[in-house]
Formats: structure tokens, C-alpha cells, sequence
């Protein structure tokens, strides 16, 4: 969501204030929404048995492409620990990981991977996995998937 503001800045020494470019600029998004519930899809992180489970989303590109992902939880009130990573997808197994926003956090705006190329290699599938760290969360989330190029990113719920 966007708005106007005002922004006063004041400094005892000479500054310069620049603008940059807003997340993902000159790339294409996509909205992804989904939910978290307890003893379903809410599997965990990555040391346990069932992290597979987590919310996934399956990423088809047929050329080398520069990816990110961004993943929030705007509404909700207690921010749960979350991770979002994308792994390289191989006869429905888990396989490299190509990126990952790091350690869980609970942060306002979310968690997000680097940039990354996907696809070198020509046509590929990827995992994009939303997780929680903790099992009992119940909450809804909003992945928002930057690409260089058109991809196909479709929900595994």
C-alpha cells in the first residue's frame, strides 16, 4: 500500500538525500496468498521431518531468469518465525537450495532471499517454501515472487 508523506530531515553536517528504486523495480510480480494451519501445512523449519509439508509453490522457467521472494504476514497480530527459500525441484524431491532469507525472523516486513539466477541450464522447476519455525501457527501469509523474465508459479497446497 502506498501513500504521500512528508519526510524532514536534519543533520548538523552537509548530506544529500537520494531516492532509490522501489523493491523489484523493472521486474515482474506476482501476489501469491496462502495460510498456515496447525498439524497440516504448518511443518516447520528445514531440520524437521516434515518441512516438506510448509506451503510450496512451483516455479517453471524456461530460460535464465533473476528471482526473489518476499514473504509477509500483514495480518497478523502475533508475527510468527518465518523463512521463505527456493530450492531446485527434481522428480518431486527437495534439491539444492538456491536462496533463502536466512535465519527465521518474526520482522513487520517479512523476510525476503537475495536475487538469484534460476534456469542457467534452460527449462527448470523450483520449490518456493513458506515456513514457519514453530508447528502451531495459524496464520495467513502473502508471498510476493519477483522475476527477471515470465515464469510459471503455481500453489502445491
Amino acid at each position: 500500500m502506498f501513500s504521500r508523506f512528508k519526510l524532514k530531515i536534519g543533520l548538523d553536517c552537509p548530506f544529500t538525500v537520494a531516492s532509490i528504486a522501489r523493491e523489484g523495480a523493472g521486474m515482474r510480480l506476482r501476489e501469491l496468498h496462502g495460510q498456515w494451519t496447525p498439524n497440516t501445512d504448518c511443518a516447520g523449519g528445514p531440520v524437521d521431518q516434515c518441512y516438506s509439508r510448509n506451503p510450496r509453490f512451483l516455479v517453471r522457467t524456461d530460460q535464465e531468469t533473476t528471482v526473489f521472494a518476499r514473504l509477509q504476514t500483514p495480518h497478523t497480530d502475533n508475527l510468527p518465525l518465518i523463512n521463505v527459500s527456493v530450492f531446485a525441484f527434481d522428480d518431486a524431491v527437495l534439491g539444492e537450495m538456491c536462496a533463502s532469507s536466512g535465519s527465521y525472523t518474526n520482522s513487520p516486513q517479512g523476510v525476503a532471499t537475495r536475487s538469484t539466477a534460476i534456469g542457467k541450464s534452460g527449462p527448470a522447476e523450483y520449490l518456493v517454501v513458506a515456513s514457519t519455525w514453530d508447528h502451531d501457527v495459524d496464520a495467513s501469509f502473502v508471498l510476493y515472487f519477483y522475476s527477471e523474465h515470465s515464469v510459471d508459479i503455481t500453489p502445491l497446497f
